[in-house]
């Protein structure tokens, strides 16, 4: 934000500056995907063939009658669009929009803002990476049926792992009663992130109720596990976690995952949320209102005050005493 250019007397104002995302659309809106009131969100960037899958998971839903798709791709630099076959060229559902972004956090933050401007009936946003498929033909209704019977401005799921085209045999059940209780959640999460469970938070199975508000930490690893962590230990009341049907599989080949795996953000990511999950209990347990919680701290009020505290990792004892 920029003070505007006026003489000193004058009131200041603030004019709004943002980076041009260049978004447009590729193919379309059609009337009927406007009137959809489910909106399946897949961001892309390279990787047509996961795509196609992903699509045909979509397809195959057994509302697939309620469902728009939106595709929205990230600088692709290769023609993907014309390779993913003549019948989604002329599929009514499909809305695909391209935009400059950079990072996973933006594009998912940037389809959430598409969705909220521009498809005025949709109610629910359903999350779905190029490389994953719905794990069944009614994964989505699941979730759906459950966030309109409680009102919910998200729902969890669970979800499978495959590797290659072998489906394994382990279930990544979102369990209610762990992800629900703060203490438990935040023990899950300290054992998922130092690499001592098998299971992880079921962050991708994700369906929000559409311009809810909701959007994802812009940090470059782990958002998704971010968002969640932070919306099941601060707003719980808002959501539900439903453990069946599956909603997703994930692919464990995918291009994200590998990547980050090989340098170390994927590791300081994830110490950086089981810090920021500690916080959050220790602010909890302490009788606090919690007022918000971003990426260096969390904001709480009690009876001496309203106080930050500063997560570990983003402030030291030596940083403190500098400021001081």
């Amino acid at each position: 934000m920029e003070p505007s250019d006026q003489g000193l007397d004058a009131p200041r104002t603030v004019r709004v500056a943002l980076a041009h995302r260049q978004m447009r659309f590729l193919k379309a809106p059609s009337a009927a995907a406007l009137d959809r009131p489910i909106v399946v969100g897949v961001t892309h960037r390279n990787h047509p063939a996961g795509l196609r899958a992903a699509l045909a998971s979509v397809a195959s839903q057994d509302i697939a009658d309620r469902l728009a798709i939106l595709v929205l791709d990230d600088s692709s630099d290769a023609d993907w669009l014309s390779s993913l076959g003549k019948g989604w060229e002329t599929d009514d559902r499909l809305v695909v929009a391209t935009a400059r972004l950079g990072s996973p956090a933006h594009a998912r933050n940037a389809l959430l803002d598409l969705v909220d401007d521009h498809f005025p009936s949709c109610r629910w946003v359903a999350r779905l990476d190029a490389d994953d498929l719905l794990a069944t033909p009614q994964s989505l209704r699941g979730l759906v049926e459950a966030g309109d019977r409680h009102g919910c401005d998200y729902v969890l799921g669970s979800n499978r792992l495959r590797e290659g085209q072998r489906l394994l045999p382990e279930l990544n059940r979102a369990d209610p009663q762990t992800l629900t209780d703060p203490a438990r959640l935040n023990a899950f999460i300290q054992a998922f992130c130092s690499q001592r469970s098998q299971q992880e938070l079921p962050s991708c199975n994700l369906l929000l109720r559409a311009r809810s508000g909701i959007r994802y930490p812009l940090t470059a690893s782990a958002e998704d596990h971010w968002l969640v962590a932070g919306l099941l230990m601060h707003a719980s009341d808002r959501g539900c976690v439903i453990p069946e049907p599956a909603y997703a599989v994930y692919s464990l080949n995918g291009m994200a995952t590998r990547s980050s795996k090989k340098v170390a953000s994927w590791v300081s990511a994830r110490k950086a949320l089981a810090n920021a999950a500690d916080t959050w209990l220790v602010a909890r347990a302490s009788g606090a209102t919690i007022l918000g919680w971003g990426q260096e701290g969390v904001v709480f009020r009690n009876l001496e005050g309203t106080f930050k505290q500063f997560y570990p990792h983003a402030m030291s004892s030596l940083d403190a005493r500098n400021i001081q």
